[in-house]
């Protein structure tokens, strides 16, 4: 269902309903015993999942106040949904899976956004706040539990920039997430932070200087003892030929030599946190052919 109620204005209502078929591996009832402490038997009175989702999304842009916004609301439910349920001993700790239908999961998320030109100071102006919320269905020696994970950030964003002189973004962005399950005592909650400043500046147009400086603060969780936040700063110097269509650079990348991928997110009672190597420190003199319109470039 959409909905123009006016110029550049509109309300988007949509429904989607799908089915999960149980896998052959899923429905068969022979119990796989390679692994004596991981044990898994199929259930051939497994049904299909049916999940239904609802979006929900507005947005509209006004030209003479040059004003954006937006808000999306998405809703998951999930029926017979396809859970393993773990049989542990208690004495060896061995664990047969077998894979059964719950009820009860849930996914809901709510995305927001303005932005606005602040024109006596020629400032464009964003902010975008979200939320998710999760539930899913953990089952452990017959009993049923579930795993909720709350996530929210808001991220604000201001952009200044004048042709042939000078473009500076600032942006901040800040999430956190906070999980309770059965299987832990209290609570699991981390929280995150990027500031990041890029800023160009032009001299005769030709010549210009580009940097850029990430600040990334990652908060510690239990058990954790080495410090993940990291200050990633990369600088360019640039000058332009024939018409900005040749460039020639020099730069260098992560001055401080502390790049870090660090990702980490919660689904159902698992908390997963992936630190990955990247290329740190290195300079580079580069060259970039820009393909224009010769036609267009002639009138």
């Amino acid at each position: 269902f959409v909905y123009m109620y006016k110029s550049n204005h509109s309300l988007r209502i949509k429904y989607n309903g799908s089915t999960t078929q149980p896998s052959i591996n899923q429905l068969q009832p022979l119990r796989n015993n390679n692994n004596l402490f991981s044990q898994f038997i199929g259930n051939p009175d497994l049904k299909p999942s049916f999940v239904s989702n609802l979006n929900i999304t507005h947005n509209g842009y006004s030209f003479i106040k040059e004003m954006w916004q937006y808000q999306s609301l998405n809703i998951n439910f999930t029926e017979n949904s396809i859970t393993n349920s773990r049989t542990i001993d208690q004495l060896s700790g061995a664990t047969v899976t077998k894979p059964i239908n719950t009820n009860g999961n849930v996914v809901a998320s709510f995305w927001t956004g303005v932005g606005f030109k602040i024109k006596k100071l020629d400032l464009t102006f964003n902010i975008n706040p979200n939320v998710t919320y999760t539930r899913f269905a953990d089952v452990i020696n017959s009993k049923t539990s579930y795993s909720k994970t709350t996530s929210g950030g808001i991220s604000v964003n201001f952009i200044k920039s004048k042709a042939n002189k000078y473009e500076f973004t600032l942006s901040d962005a800040y999430d956190y997430s906070f999980n309770t399950n059965a299987q832990t005592i209290g609570s699991n909650k981390f929280a995150n932070n990027t500031l990041i400043y890029t800023g160009t500046v032009y001299y005769k147009k030709v010549w210009s200087v580009i940097s850029e400086y990430n600040y990334y603060a990652r908060m510690k969780i239990a058990g954790q003892l080495d410090n993940l936040d990291a200050h990633l700063v990369n600088l360019q110097l640039q000058r332009t030929f024939r018409n900005n269509e040749f460039t020639v650079y020099v730069k260098v990348r992560d001055l401080l030599n502390q790049n870090i991928g660090v990702d980490r997110s919660y689904y159902a009672n698992i908390f997963t946190e992936e630190r990955n190597q990247r290329l740190k420190r290195y300079f580079l003199l580069g060259f970039s052919w820009d393909f224009k319109n010769k036609a267009a470039a002639k009138k």
